[in-house]
Parts: C-alpha cells; sequence; structure tokens
C-alpha cells in the first residue's frame, strides 16, 4: 500500500511526498501545497499495475497538505506520476518513486508540493473595461499592451508587476482613447475635379474626386484613426480649374471616439470666350478682362485683305458668378463696328461669350503729276467725320514727274473727298477735287495734274549803294504784273531778282520805274521769252543803276550876314546859303543831291555886300553814291568910312576922294554964323 500525501505551503518550501508500506504492496503518497487547497490527481505505474488517487489538500492559504494511498500491490518499484493542476505551479518534481518489498506502507519519494498560482489584474480604462492574467506562478512580469489601431494610448504602454503565490497584484492599469475621425465633405458645384485635402498633425492626405458639369455633387471622405482632445487642422490644396467658396482651411477637435466634419465648397472655374471678326485685314487686337480683382489680357491676331476672318480667344479658370467686363484696346489700323466693351456672368464651370467685330481702315492714295517745275502741292481730306491735309514736294523744270502719298487710317464705307490747292506756280490739268470710298481695307486712288506756269526772272545790279525798284512785266493776253527788288550788298556793289509767276508761253517786256535816289546805267527795259510749261526766262539784259551822289558846299562868312547863292554846272540847280552875323565868323553849309556821277563846276555868285575871299567857283568830281565836300567858299563882309564935316560960319559944298578905289562924296551944307556937321560915307569896302 502507497500512501500519497499533498501539503500547500505559502512560503513555497518544497513538500513532503511520503510512502509508508503498511504491508506486501502497500505505500503512502503526501502531498503539500501552498498558496491555497486544491485537489490534485496521481497516477501510478509499475509492475504491471496502473491506478488513480486524488488528493484534497486542507489547510490555510498559507499552507495545507493531504496524502492518498496505493493499497493492495505487490512487491515491485512504483512511479506515481502527478496530474496537471491548472490552478497550481508545481514545486519541484511531479513524479516520485516508490519500492514495495512486502507488507506496510511505503512512502514515495520526494514528496508533491505545489504552490497555488496567483492572477495580475489588468485594468484598462476604456471606459471602465478590467482583465487578468490569472494562474500565475510567483515572480515578477511585465504586462505589455499591444497596440489597437482603433485606440491610442493615453500613458504608459507596458507594466512591471511582482506575483506572489496566490496573490492578485491590481498595480497594472492602462488607458486608451478611442480614435476618431474628421469627415471631409466637398461639395462640387459646375463641373468634375479631383480635390486634395491635407491633414495637420499627421502629414496625411486624401483625395476627392467627382462631380459633373452644370450640376452640384457632394463627395466625403475622411481622415480616421485620429488621436482625440488634439486640435487639427484639414486644409484644401487648390484646384486649377475651381475657386473655393468659403474657406479652404477647417480647424477641429473631437473627443475619444468622436467624429468632426469639416465641409468645402469649391465652384468649377468657368470661361468667357472671345470672338473677334476682322473685316478686310491683318491685325492684332487686345483684351483686357477685369472682375471680382482678376484682370487678364488677351490678344487675338489674323485676318486678311479683302477678307472677313473670325478669331477666338478665351479668359478660362474664372470665378462663377462675378460680373466681369471684356474691353478690346484700340487698333490705329481698324474701326470698331459696335461696343468695345462687353460685360457678362456666367454660373459654375459656364461658359460666356463676348463678340467683337473691327473692320480694317482704308486709305486713299493721292497720285500727282507735275509737268515742267517744282513745287509743293497741299490735299486736304472731309469727309466720315475725318479730316486732314498732305503735301507732295518735287518736280523739275522741262521735265514730267509723278509724286505719291496717302490719307491712312480711314474708316471704310464712308464717301471722303480730296482736294487740291493749286500752287501759285501751276495750272491744274483736270478736276482738282476727288469723290471716293471703300470698303473695308480698301485703297482707292486720287489722281492730279498740274502743269508749272512759267517765269520771268529780273535781275538788278546797283552801285554806290542799295535801295527798291520797282519793275513792271506786260505780254501776250494783256498781262500786266509788277514786282520789287530790294538789293542786298555793299556800296560798291548790290543786287537782287524778282521773279514774275505763273505766266504762259510768249515773249515779255519788262520796264523799270524811275527811282530818285538813282540814276540808270543801261537800258530800263529787258526782253524774256517763256519757252513752255515751268520755263524760267531770264529777262535780258539785266537792269543796272547807280546811286546818285551830292556836293556839299560850305560857305565861310566873315563879320556880317548876307544870302549866297551858288549855282551847278550842267543842271541848271541852285542853292542858297544865308547868315553870319557883324564881328564873327559864321560857316553855311548846304547840298546838291541826286547827282548821277559825273564832274560838276559850283559857281557862287557876286554878293555886293560881301568880298570873296578865294576862287568863286569850284570843280567836284561825284561817282556812284558819292559825296564831294571839296567845294569851300569864304566871304568878307564889306565895310565903310564915315566922312564927318564941320562947318562954320557958312554954307558950302565939300568933296572928298578915297584911293585906291577912285570914288568920292560930296557933303553940303552950313549957315553962317553958325556951326554945321555934315556926315557922308564910302561904303562897300573891302576889308
Amino acid at each position: 500500500m502507497y500512501r500519497c500525501r499533498h501539503r500547500r505551503r505559502l512560503d513555497a518550501v518544497p513538500s513532503r511526498v511520503r510512502e509508508r508500506r503498511k504491508g506486501l504492496g502497500g505505500g503512502d503518497q503526501e502531498h503539500d501545497r501552498t498558496g491555497g487547497n486544491g485537489v490534485f490527481t496521481f497516477t501510478l505505474t509499475g509492475t504491471g499495475v496502473s491506478a488513480t488517487a486524488t488528493i484534497t489538500t486542507t489547510g490555510t492559504t498559507v499552507a495545507g497538505s493531504g496524502t492518498a494511498t496505493f493499497a493492495g500491490l505487490p512487491q515491485g518499484t512504483y512511479t506515481v506520476t502527478e496530474g496537471t493542476n491548472p490552478d497550481f505551479v508545481p514545486v519541484g518534481a511531479t513524479t516520485c518513486i516508490a519500492v514495495a518489498t512486502g507488507a506496510g506502507a511505503t512512502p514515495c519519494l520526494p514528496a508533491f508540493t505545489n504552490a497555488a498560482k496567483g492572477a495580475i489584474v489588468v485594468t484598462k480604462q476604456v471606459e471602465g473595461v478590467t482583465g487578468s492574467f490569472t494562474s500565475l506562478s510567483p515572480g515578477t512580469y511585465t504586462v505589455t499592451e499591444v497596440a489597437n489601431s482603433g485606440f491610442t494610448a493615453f500613458g504608459s504602454t507596458s507594466c512591471t508587476a511582482i506575483v506572489g503565490a496566490g496573490q492578485i497584484n491590481t498595480g497594472c492599469a492602462f488607458t486608451d482613447q478611442a480614435n476618431g475621425q474628421i469627415v471631409v465633405t466637398k461639395q462640387v458645384q459646375g463641373g468634375n475635379g479631383s480635390f486634395v485635402f491635407s491633414l495637420t498633425p499627421g502629414g496625411s492626405s486624401i483625395t476627392l474626386s467627382g462631380g459633373a458639369p452644370g450640376t452640384t455633387v457632394n463627395l466625403t471622405g475622411s481622415f480616421t484613426g485620429l488621436a482625440p482632445n488634439t486640435t487639427y487642422t484639414v486644409s484644401e490644396s487648390a484646384s486649377a480649374g475651381f475657386t473655393a467658396v468659403g474657406p479652404t482651411v477647417c480647424t477641429t477637435s473631437f473627443g475619444p471616439g468622436g467624429s468632426a466634419t469639416c465641409a468645402f465648397t469649391d465652384q468649377a472655374s468657368g470661361q468667357i470666350v472671345v470672338t473677334k471678326q476682322v473685316e478686310g485685314g491683318s491685325g492684332s487686337f487686345t483684351f483686357s478682362l477685369t472682375g471680382n480683382g482678376t484682370s487678364g489680357s488677351l490678344t487675338l491676331s489674323g485676318g486678311s485683305m479683302g477678307t472677313t476672318v473670325t478669331l477666338t480667344g478665351s479668359f478660362t479658370g474664372l470665378s462663377p458668378n462675378t460680373t466681369y467686363t471684356v474691353s478690346e484696346s484700340a487698333n490705329a489700323g481698324f474701326v470698331p463696328v459696335g461696343p468695345t466693351t462687353c460685360v457678362t456672368s456666367f454660373a459654375p464651370g459656364g461658359s460666356a461669350t463676348c463678340a467683337f467685330t473691327d473692320q480694317a481702315k482704308g486709305q486713299i492714295v493721292v497720285t500727282k503729276q507735275i509737268q515742267g517745275g517744282n513745287g509743293s502741292f497741299t490735299f486736304t481730306l472731309t469727309g466720315g467725320g475725318q479730316s486732314g491735309s498732305l503735301t507732295l514736294s518735287g518736280g523739275a523744270p522741262l521735265v514730267t514727274v509723278t509724286l505719291t502719298g496717302s490719307f491712312t487710317g480711314l474708316p471704310a464705307n464712308n464717301t471722303y473727298t480730296v482736294s487740291e490747292t493749286v500752287p501759285a506756280g501751276f495750272t491744274a490739268v483736270g478736276p482738282t477735287v476727288c469723290v471716293t470710298s471703300f470698303g473695308p481695307g480698301g485703297s482707292p486712288t486720287c489722281s492730279f495734274t498740274n502743269q508749272a506756269i512759267g517765269s520771268v526772272v529780273v535781275t538788278k545790279n546797283t552801285t554806290g549803294g542799295n535801295g527798291t525798284f520797282s519793275f513792271t512785266l506786260t505780254g501776250p493776253g494783256g498781262v500786266t504784273m509788277s514786282a520789287t527788288i530790294s538789293t542786298t550788298g555793299s556800296t560798291v556793289a548790290g543786287s537782287g531778282t524778282a521773279t514774275f509767276n505763273g505766266l504762259a508761253p510768249g515773249t515779255y517786256t519788262v520796264t523799270e520805274a524811275a527811282n530818285s535816289d538813282f540814276v540808270p546805267v543801261g537800258l530800263t527795259t529787258c526782253t524774256a521769252v517763256v519757252a513752255g510749261p515751268g520755263s524760267m526766262a531770264p529777262c535780258l539784259p539785266e537792269f543796272s543803276n547807280a546811286h546818285k551822289g551830292q556836293i556839299v558846299v560850305t560857305k565861310q562868312v566873315e563879320g556880317g550876314s548876307g544870302s549866297f547863292t551858288f549855282s551847278l554846272s550842267g543842271t541848271g540847280s541852285s542853292i542858297t546859303l544865308s547868315g553870319g552875323a557883324a564881328g564873327t565868323t559864321v560857316t553855311l553849309t548846304g547840298s546838291f543831291t541826286g547827282l548821277a556821277p559825273n564832274t560838276y563846276t559850283v559857281t557862287e555868285a557876286a554878293n555886293n555886300d560881301f568880298t570873296p575871299f578865294g576862287p568863286m567857283s569850284c570843280i567836284a568830281i561825284v561817282g556812284a553814291g558819292q559825296i564831294n565836300t571839296s567845294c569851300a567858299f569864304t566871304d568878307q563882309a564889306k565895310g565903310q568910312i564915315v566922312v564927318t564935316k564941320q562947318v562954320e560960319g557958312g554954307n558950302g559944298s565939300f568933296t572928298f576922294s578915297l584911293t585906291p578905289g577912285g570914288s568920292s562924296i560930296i557933303l553940303s551944307g552950313g549957315a553962317a554964323g553958325t556951326t554945321v556937321t555934315l556926315t557922308g560915307s564910302f561904303t562897300g569896302l573891302a576889308p
């Protein structure tokens, strides 16, 4: 017989298993246990025997024990094996060996010892959830929380716990907060697109795609697995084909397991299609766009002379539900037909059209044929609200030259008048007015012809000074014209010319009028022949004049006052100089003017009251424009001798004679018994 004993002890001292033989084939088994009581199963094998037994320990949680006996065993060696108890941990071997030698109980050694398993209570705050690790052998444990994609750990995710025999350790507490999400809603108006949203913190992004022209579609996506109690920012990236309506950034947060929503709205951008009808020419046309803080420009180029071409371009990527203005810039070569400004708007994803029309401006080409001369020709344009002038210059004597110019930049479909102003030196051949019109980009021609009128050139030469001279031209058809020439130059030689223009072919005579300050040198008429259109004929011979000169006469009068006459030979002219005073010497001056170049004699007439002192004539040579001052005369006033005769006591005649001179005077008078004084004079005596 075998007896198995099972003991339990809290201090984990090894149990004793005893076998006591109580007779042949008997044995005892003892089982000790610590940490709590339990039921244990044992199996005995050996010598062809197999048997089982159980031990239920009794005692405290500190130590308990029990025994079991296998009886009736033949002699032999036996092995007892302890079955596993999930609530206990073996302390030592789980088998023992006993040798049955005869009657009596044989202990099976070593005795079995078990320690009750302990537990670690894991507290998990998922709003109050707990759990335990049970049946733990005494020892030090680490409890580690495995990440849960649906939660965010709040605090440490590992815990170190010491477990004694049968002990419950409650020191491992974990907290997780359920992850939340941010739902992104995207309203797409009027178009199809892809929209990217980024999340911070986190750095993740989602893309929502969809929408259709002419409709409004709501797209939805989520940022999931987000830690709660955090401030998140969802930002929408700009989409080239759309305009955000409202904020493009959403800042939000939520509690554990919560869900926040960020809503965004985009309107599909639209466009404005610009059509440009170009009539009659090629050009570049610039359009500017304004509205809603948007600006831009568009240039359309094309067209062809004589045709109508439609050009098309677009302002794209424009925000909808906004008023836009498209303005066409002026093109110098075109005239707008209709408005140059278009105001329009459109719904999300919409397209508006602005149409413009321009007609190419035309021109009027002016051709001018000039026959026989050189000149400047002025043309004026009127009509179609336009005005302008054009001057063409050129030509040459005796040849025909064609000049060309244009009035450009003229609006089409108008009636224009081009008028020529005929210059003085030409005669129009044909009309001087041209009326015309043209379509877009057109170019009509107005032709004019002028013949240069002939001319006669008169040349005037002077010596001795400059002057102004008058000339008269006569010729075929009763033509009479006049001109003046003011010569320029020095007193030695001067010259000038005058031209008689507008003369028909023929022979002309030019006559010079007299100039009181000049003397003609040669003929005072000339003849000129105008051969044809533009012919310039010199009038020959040339005219020459000498400026008249003068003789200045100086007269020195000594001792008296008188008038003195001087005559000039060859002219019949004379001058009289008057002046002087008794007891003084005075110089008088006079001139013979307007004298042709020549040799002259100036002669002084006798003055009975004066005696000449020096010659009474002077020879003076006068050149052209010369002043001769060489003629000087001197006269002395004659004196007198006064004779006084005192006659005493009688009457008588008394004769007095003067020498030199041979003259005499007689004084008569007196009376008896008185004294009388008689007076007489010898006068006109040279001093």
